[in-house]
Parts: structure tokens; C-alpha cells; sequence
């Protein structure tokens, strides 16, 4: 089965909202979403911002990621920064998420499967 043929039309909905949100308040953002049924859509955005100096360039079936080294400094501030903090405060999510994992198995029995999850690429 595709990722596309596993994916919930309501967190596809959702997903574009939230694009639509960030996109409003030009800013870059990490999602993650989760409907219960085991499918979920996940979404990075570091290249929509206007002030972004990161695109990624599609390469066979990979990407690139190019930085724009020769750019204004504020916006290469703003760029690193954002990018810094998505990547810590995910940790700090991941974490908290997997310590409760920890918590829910130690206390309930628990049946785990393969979760469906996949890229927002609307």
C-alpha cells in the first residue's frame, strides 16, 4: 500500500491549514500530526519563509539543501536561528513523547504496529 492510499483526508485538511498559517505568519515550522487510527502526516518547513536562506533542490530521488552563503546577514541570522530552535524544541518533544511511551507501557499493556506516516507535500 502507498503512503497515498494510507493517508487521512482530515489531517491532509489539517495539514494545509496549518501550511496556510504559517505561510500568513512567515515563519518556518515543524508538525507533526496523528489521528488515532495509526496515520499521521508530518511536515518541515524551512524554505517557505520569504527570509529563508535554505532551499532544497530536488536530486534523482533525494534532494540537496543549498545555502545561501552571500546573504543578507539578518535574514542568515533569522535562517540559523530557526533552524536551531525547531531542532532543539523537537528534541525536547521527542523526548517528552518517548518518556511517556515509557510511562502508558509500563502501566497499560500496550499492542504496538507500524505506524502510517507520511510527508505533507501539498
Amino acid at each position: 500500500m502507498s503512503a497515498t492510499e494510507n493517508s487521512s483526508p482530515v489531517l491532509k485538511a489539517c495539514m494545509h491549514e496549518i501550511k496556510s498559517v504559517l505561510k500568513k505568519y512567515d515563519v518556518m515550522g515543524a508538525v507533526s500530526l496523528a489521528n488515532g487510527l495509526g496515520q499521521g502526516e508530518f511536515l518541515i518547513t524551512i524554505e517557505e519563509p520569504t527570509w529563508s536562506m535554505v532551499r532544497l533542490i530536488k536530486s534523482g530521488k533525494g534532494y540537496h539543501v543549498k545555502i545561501y552563503k552571500k546573504s543578507e546577514s539578518e535574514k542568515a541570522e533569522m535562517t540559523v536561528n530557526s533552524i536551531w530552535s525547531l531542532a532543539e524544541t523537537l528534541g525536547l518533544n521527542l523526548n517528552n513523547l518517548s518518556n511517556l511511551k515509557d510511562v502508558i507501557k509500563s502501566n497499560v499493556e500496550v499492542e504496538e504496529s507500524d505506524p502510517s506516516f507520511t510527508p505533507s507535500n501539498d
